[in-house]
């Protein structure tokens, strides 16, 4: 870090622990993403895309949307109670929020 990025902790040569710490939290926060905005297209071919697999009872690759990085669910998708449920090789069940979903392929 340097001055010239705003950041006037790091021309002080004793730094507080403290101050480390904000460092490291102003940091981080520099870091932090935005959700893209999908298109239509986009969302209705995801939705196909899940469709297909829940009737031909394929596995799909889920990336969502996370801060600071996307996470990738890997599993059998189903809808239960109106929400989307993918289960993955392990059998663990994971209640997906469509506002994360980012990109959806069949494996």
């Amino acid at each position: 870090m340097d001055i010239v990025d705003g950041n006037l902790y790091a021309a002080m040569r004793i730094i507080l622990p403290e101050h480390r710490a904000e460092m490291r939290r102003m940091e981080q926060l520099s870091k932090a993403r935005t959700k893209p905005i999908l298109s239509q297209e986009s969302l209705a071919e995801m939705t196909y895309t899940i469709t297909e697999a829940i009737q031909d009872e394929r596995s799909v690759r889920i990336e969502l949307f996370a801060t600071f990085e996307n996470e990738i669910i890997e599993g059998s998708p189903t809808i239960l109670n109106g929400k989307l449920q993918v289960v993955t090789s392990d059998g663990i069940k994971h209640t997906l929020s469509p506002d994360r979903i980012v990109s959806v392929s069949i494996i």
